[in-house]
């Protein structure tokens, strides 16, 4: 499909019509889905880092927003791939699984991760 209409990139519905459209929603993993689609290896799509000691990841940039309770906080060592930068925060794709649960995407504080 990519060669036969030349795509450069795959969007989701959120970045051509944002505050309208909502999907793919931040539980699909974008980044690596647009790596895959282009030929290349998921590790190629941006920084990848792993936290260098147990991590809260939260809904936003910031400690005002909530922890996903779920998987915080993440383990040490656990590989993240930086898909957005806001200050000291780093919008992160979990590459790893914690506690079951896969295609984790939130905030990690930049300061814990290596």
């Amino acid at each position: 499909i990519v060669r036969h209409y030349h795509l450069e990139d795959v969007l989701g519905h959120d970045d051509i019509s944002p505050g309208r459209k909502v999907d793919p929603g931040e539980a699909f993993p974008m980044s690596t889905f647009q790596s895959l689609v282009a030929g290349r290896e998921a590790d190629d799509a941006g920084d990848i880092y792993k936290t260098t000691t147990a991590l809260n990841i939260r809904k936003g940039p910031g400690t005002e927003y909530e922890k996903f309770t779920n998987v915080s906080p993440l383990p040490k060592g656990t590989r993240l791939l930086v898909l957005e930068k806001n200050g000291v925060w780093r919008k992160v794709d979990v590459l790893d699984i914690v506690n079951d649960e896969m295609d984790i995407i939130g905030w990690v504080q930049s300061r814990y991760i290596a």
